[in-house]
This record gives structure tokens, C-alpha cells and sequence, in this order.
């Protein structure tokens, strides 16, 4: 509300009680009270005094005050509604969530997938790498091994020798280790010979698959062979050999000589040498002497070798046995000496085609600083068919 409403208003206050007061006494009276002219003056300057403001206030408009007889009462103005005030929103910080701290856990990495054809060793059943085994020794090897692929072996597999000297076992080898499935251990089991002469020898394998695919043991990614690690060795010096001296032999049968190394006519019987030749037991060797009796019922052949001194400590060594296809095989290995005089016999040994070889022994100490010429003798024990018999690496030698 301005200035200007408010002092009028208080004016027509004033002027209201003052006429309220005078309506008491009587309008009739001529003489004014002093009261009354104190209010008159005072309504006049306070006339003059609005007049001058309103003056100094040219753009205020007056309203005009209403008369006694046209006084209408004002309408009440609406009842106001109270609109509800709209909270502005209060901002209330959310605390961002930190992000979780790397754990760095690794990704797994894809898992290869399983050859067909692997294996892995579980151990040597038997002469582990590096054993120590007289020379000429038959030994059986054995492996336990484990399927560790994804097919299964069957006897379309095959056990091959694939660096080193094979030590008299063919190569390939048939599989006789029956079904094998993944996972699934078997032990692996082969026949090989010592060499006769003192040395280290490693013979490495491997399994081969119906293609011709080889494979070996799986260890940490590389691929290594079924090995055989021996040192040959011998606690005798040789002193006399049989195998370099059966050239210069006497061959002959129960009536007549025969000639060293004829193969071709078997008639009087053989002696020869043989080489990579495959023996009862399956195992290739290097040489062997060869001996077959005269083609006849109880037939005989014998040689007769250079003469020896024999000294304290000899032995007389050899193994016994038939080259392959030996089937009915059967006669009786004999060691003699002739001492210029007489004939001995020193040993007999019957001997029949069984898929083994077998060790000889003789302690010559009886004969010590004698001079004899010793004989190998081989007689058909009946008919002579198949009586391909051999004398491996037979030698006189002495304990060191």
C-alpha cells in the first residue's frame, strides 16, 4: 500500500470521530470549542501537507473517496487457495560405487586337443638305463607305459626299433600286447641279446600305428623313444676263440671232410658262418657258427680246432640253440678233447627246438698247463630234419 492511501485513510479516521463527537453536542451550537478549532487547523495543515506530496508525486493517481450515499461495500475478494509450494528437489550425492580391484585372475588357456597317438612311461619294470649285464646275456626288457591318446592300440600296431643297435630283436616287432584304450597301462615286453664284446650299448624303440606313424613317450612337449641303456661287460679276458679259429678247423662227418662255409650242399652236413642270422628266440644276431649234422638217421659232424695250453682260471663258455624254423628240432651238443692220444668227452648237452637258447659252462681247471685241441660236436638225436644247430660265441676265457 503507498504512502498516500495510508494518510488518507488516517485522515478520514480523524474526521469520522471528530464528526461522531460533534453529533452528541448539537450541530446548532454558533461558538466552535477550542477542541473543535485544534481539530480543524490540524485537518488543514495535514490537507496542505498531502496536497504538497502529491504534488511531488505527479505520476500517483488519487482514488477517489467514496460518498456517504454512494458508499458500497466492497466485495469480498475470493478466499485464496493455498497452492502447495513445490519442494525444489533437495540434491543428495550418491556415492559412486568404486570400481572392484583387479584380481588378475588368469584366463584358462584353451586345452589342446588329444593326439591320437601318444604315450607316456611309468616306469622301467626292469634293467633301468645304465645297467650293468655280462656280455652275451638273453635279457627280456619291459616297459609299463600308459596310453595317454585318444585311440586305442590294437594289433595293427607295431613296436619299432628306431635308432641304436637293435640288440638281436627284429624290427618291426608284432604287436602281442592285446587292446590297449586310452588311459589304459600295459607293459611292453621285448627279447634282446648282450653283445659278445664289452661296450655301452642303447637300443631306442618306438610304437608305430597301421599307417607307419611312429610315437614315443610324451614328457613336458618333447617326444623321446622306449630306450635300452646296457654296458656289456665281462669278468673273463677271452683267451681262445672259437668263432675266428672255426675256419682253420677239421670239418668232417662220421666218413668224410667237410668243406668250411659250403651252405649250398647239405648232404654231409654244414659248418658256416652265419650273419645277421634269426635265431630260436626270435633275436637277430651278428654271426653265428653253424652246424648241421649229416643228412642221415643219428647223423654226426665234428671239428677239430688248433691246439691251446690250457691255464688255471679257463672256462670253456657258449650258448646253445637252432637258427628259426627249427619245428622237431632236436640233437646233442658235445665239448671233446683230443691230447694227441685219446678223445675225451668233456660235457654233453641235449638241446630241442624251443624258442630259447641256452647257456653252457665248462670249468677246464682238470686240464691246466695241458695242450689240447678241443672239438665241437653236433649228432641228430634221430632223424636230421631241422637240425640247424648253432654255437654262439663259444671261446675259452679266464677270470680277470
Amino acid at each position: 500500500m503507498s504512502q498516500i492511501f495510508k494518510r488518507i485513510t488516517i485522515i478520514l479516521v480523524m474526521a469520522s470521530f471528530v464528526l461522531s463527537a460533534c453529533g452528541k453536542q448539537g450541530i446548532t451550537t454558533a461558538t466552535q470549542k477550542p477542541t473543535d478549532v485544534v481539530f480543524t487547523e490540524a485537518a488543514k495543515t495535514f490537507a496542505a501537507q498531502l496536497t504538497q506530496e502529491a504534488a511531488s508525486h505527479p505520476k500517483a493517481t488519487s482514488t477517489p473517496l467514496p460518498t456517504a450515499t454512494s458508499y458500497v461495500a466492497p466485495t469480498q475478494p475470493p478466499t485464496a487457495t493455498a497452492t502447495p509450494i513445490t519442494p525444489e528437489p533437495t540434491f543428495t550425492a550418491t556415492p559412486t560405487a568404486k570400481p572392484p580391484k583387479s584380481t588378475n585372475t588368469p584366463v584358462p588357456p584353451t586345452p589342446k586337443p588329444v593326439p591320437c597317438n601318444q604315450a607316456a612311461l611309468i616306469k622301467h619294470v626292469n634293467y633301468p638305463e645304465g645297467s650293468q649285464i655280462p656280455v652275451g646275456t638273453v635279457i627280456e626288457k619291459t616297459w609299463q607305459i600308459e596310453n595317454t591318446g585318444s585311440c586305442t592300440w590294437s594289433s595293427k600296431y607295431e613296436l619299432v626299433n628306431t635308432n641304436g643297435d637293435s640288440l638281436g630283436a627284429a624290427s618291426p616287432q608284432e604287436w602281442v600286447w592285446g587292446t590297449v584304450a586310452p588311459h589304459q597301462v600295459v607293459n611292453i615286453t621285448i627279447k634282446v641279446r648282450v653283445p659278445n664284446s664289452p661296450d655301452t650299448y642303447i637300443s631306442d624303440w618306438k610304437l608305430s600305428d597301421y599307417y607307419g606313424h611312429t610315437f614315443g613317450l610324451t614328457y613336458k612337449d618333447n617326444i623321446y623313444p622306449l630306450r635300452i641303456n646296457i654296458t656289456a661287460y665281462s669278468a673273463y679276458s677271452e683267451n681262445f676263440d672259437f668263432m675266428t679259429e672255426a675256419k682253420k678247423a677239421e670239418w668232417k662227418n662220421a666218413t668224410s671232410l667237410v668243406t668250411f662255409g659250403d651252405k649250398k650242399n647239405e648232404a654231409p652236413g654244414v659248418a658256416a658262418y652265419y650273419s645277421d642270422a634269426t635265431l630260436e628266440n626270435g633275436l637277430v644276431y651278428d654271426r653265428v657258427l653253424g652246424v648241421s649234422p649229416q643228412q642221415i638217421t643219428d647223423g654226426m659232424i665234428s671239428g677239430l680246432f688248433s691246439k691251446y695250453k690250457v691255464k688255471g682260471g679257463d672256462y670253456f663258455r657258449a650258448q646253445i640253440g637252432f637258427r628259426e624254423k627249427c619245428k622237431n628240432g632236436r640233437v646233442l651238443f658235445v665239448l671233446k678233447y683230443f691230447d694227441g692220444v685219446n678223445t675225451v668227452t668233456l660235457k654233453e648237452w641235449k638241446k630241442s627246438c624251443n624258442d630259447g637258447l641256452k647257456m653252457v659252462e665248462v670249468k677246464l681247471s682238470d686240464l691246466r698247463q695241458t695242450e689240447v685241441q678241443f672239438m665241437l660236436v653236433v649228432l641228430a638225436d634221430g632223424s636230421p630234419v631241422n637240425d640247424n644247430a648253432v654255437w654262439v660265441y663259444p671261446r675259452i676265457e679266464r677270470k680277470t
